[in-house]
């Protein structure tokens, strides 16, 4: 995200510079841009959010090479946030094209008759389809040019119909569907619609729902066939922020204010396999990285891992008072970020 604190910054690299090393290794690392790209717009914080491209390149060249760019506030600035986000985005993939890190994005159409956007991903010798789309828009002002499905009555079946043509259509290993949820914001838990939507889109040719809205996390969601199949299927109900500054002032005295989840998230890694026998994907282990938006004493607002190293360099540096709220941040992180294992 990018609240006034984030994009007043005078360094934006300083933001990943504690990730971006873990990001760098990974094969791909997925964000969601919760904001129009308008450079011709002045930056602008809630309600209606945009940003200029410094501030999204800064997250590309950290490491990050996946984007959704549907969510609630993609229609912010209506079709002319649209376009700019659209500009960015074709400069992005002709400039890393064919670079070593490739950037690929999905959620916006560059003609509102057109399908699905969508990504077809190669790396290694894999092949990742990648579609994200969105329950939810705050204006309906240019929905037409976005992947939205608005949680009604039979848009589900609408939306998992195009989904399974477009596997069929684009043969692929996995295939991740990123989505915005319709669902209550600062609340941890996940509603039986969630789990039924995300349960259905599994059941429909996806192999990895990455859902998010709410700000904070929630549990995620391994799911694995009674028949002994050792096929990919992971849900990620939400992950929490990245960066934001929804935590502007942290509460020392209760860390666990509802406010103060939405200084944390957490990065979930996710390694697949192919098995020995068959050749076919296999999920070989999900694992959660906690992170948190630490606002240093120059009021940078950065992203660190929130483990004990970090909280021990923070007593070192005599900053007690953060070491103590994020040592009890990183236990509310860790209660809600387990993950449980289903089996159908």
């Amino acid at each position: 995200m990018a609240h006034r604190p984030n994009f007043t910054m005078k360094q934006y690299s300083l933001i990943w510079e504690d990730l971006s090393a873990l990001l760098q290794k990974s094969d791909l690392a997925f964000a969601n841009l919760e904001f129009p790209i308008d450079d011709s717009m002045p930056y602008a914080s809630y309600p209606k959010f945009n940003v200029h491209h410094e501030y999204a390149d800064a997250a590309v060249e950290a490491g990050f090479n996946v984007f959704s760019l549907a969510n609630n506030h993609t229609t912010d600035l209506a079709v002319q946030g649209i376009e700019g986000t659209l500009h960015w985005a074709r400069e992005t993939e002709q400039r890393t094209r064919n670079s070593m890190r490739p950037v690929y994005l999905s959620g916006l159409k560059y003609h509102s008759k057109d399908p699905l956007s969508y990504a077809v991903i190669k790396v290694r010798n894999w092949t990742i389809l990648f579609c994200a789309v969105t329950q939810i828009l705050n204006s309906k002002s240019g929905s037409a040019f976005v992947n939205y499905f608005p949680d009604k009555p039979g848009q589900t079946a609408v939306l998992t119909a195009k989904l399974r043509q477009l596997r069929k259509e684009n043969p692929c290993d996995l295939f991740i569907v990123s989505v915005h949820s319709d669902c209550a914001e600062y609340d941890p838990a996940v509603s039986k619609s969630e789990r039924e939507f995300c349960h259905t889109l599994l059941q429909n040719d996806v192999n990895i729902v990455w859902a998010n809205h709410p700000h904070v996390v929630k549990p995620w969601e391994i799911v694995k066939n009674n028949s002994g199949d050792t096929t990919c299927r992971v849900i990620m109900y939400a992950e929490g922020n990245t960066i934001s500054a929804q935590r502007v002032h942290p509460d020392f005295k209760d860390p666990s204010d509802e406010q103060d989840n939405t200084g944390d998230g957490i990065l979930l890694r996710v390694i697949c396999t192919r098995n020995k026998d068959s050749g076919t994907p296999a999920l070989s282990s999900v694992s959660p990285i906690p992170i948190t938006t630490y606002i240093d004493p120059s009021w940078n607002f950065v992203v660190r891992i929130l483990d004990d190293n970090f909280i021990k360099s923070l007593k070192r540096a005599g900053l007690r008072a953060w070491a103590a709220y994020l040592a009890q941040r990183k236990l509310v992180t860790e209660h809600d970020a387990k993950g449980i294992t289903t089996w159908h």
